[in-house]
């Protein structure tokens, strides 16, 4: 059941996240990670359609960004965006979205 409320909510997604609460939220995780050092790993854990996962790809360039969602919707939408990515910047190498349940041993 879960599973079909987050690939539905994925096609809303987007269209929400440019509420101030989904932004706010972004801009701390933004604010507290500060400049990192090269070969710095992040995970986006949850990524949803990549909106973070993108700002982390194309603020910090040189570290490995690893997102992670169950959701095959979302992951859909967040691998549209960083092919779109690398397509337009050649950036985004280091990059990478994983299609998987968090609430299952990795």
């Amino acid at each position: 059941m879960q599973q079909v409320f987050w690939n539905l909510y994925a096609r809303w997604y987007d269209k929400l996240s440019i509420l101030e609460p989904y932004k706010d939220l972004q801009d701390r995780v933004m604010e507290a990670l500060g400049n990192l050092h090269t070969n710095t790993s992040i995970l986006d854990a949850a990524s949803g359609t990549g909106s973070l996962f993108m700002r982390l790809v194309r603020t910090f360039p040189h570290a490995d960004v690893v997102g992670i969602e169950r959701s095959p919707a979302m992951m859909r939408q967040a691998r549209r965006k960083l092919s779109r990515h690398r397509k337009k910047t050649g950036g985004g190498s280091r990059g990478k979205l994983i299609e998987r349940d968090l609430n299952e041993p990795l």
